[in-house]
């Protein structure tokens, strides 16, 4: 969600316009705007400030996180519970409305849940 909300706290990875298919491979209007998953970089416009493609539509992304309750108290990057029954993902995928695609909103299933529009995003610390 970091990463996607950028350092203003934004609505969507590339701001706060709307999304629809330029942004974002999505479901919108009552069709998709590709129907299937689309090339990492097919929507540019939806890139955040980061340089970091599809933060929202294209691929809902399983994030490390169990689910539970969001705490009441302010917190900066809660890490959640050590264990749990269901995971979190987030994003949206290429079937997911506009609305569900927000930087914040995250859904969850059972960790074995298997869906073609639901998938990880391989991240790496760069080497000094």
């Amino acid at each position: 969600e970091r990463c996607a909300r950028y350092s203003d706290n934004r609505d969507y990875p590339w701001g706060y316009d709307v999304p629809d298919c330029l942004y974002a491979n999505i479901y919108q209007d009552g069709d998709y705007c590709i129907g299937w998953t689309a090339p990492i970089d097919a929507h540019p416009n939806g890139d955040n400030s980061l340089g970091v493609h599809d933060m929202a539509g294209n691929l809902w992304e399983w994030v490390n996180d169990w689910c539970d309750d969001y705490s009441p108290e302010p917190q900066t990057d809660p890490i959640g519970p050590s264990t749990g029954v269901w995971r979190v993902y987030r994003g949206g995928g290429f079937g997911t409305e506009w609305m569900y695609i927000h930087s914040a909103y995250r859904n969850y299933s059972a960790p074995s849940l298997t869906d073609d529009s639901i998938g990880f995003r391989i991240c790496r610390t760069a080497t000094p």
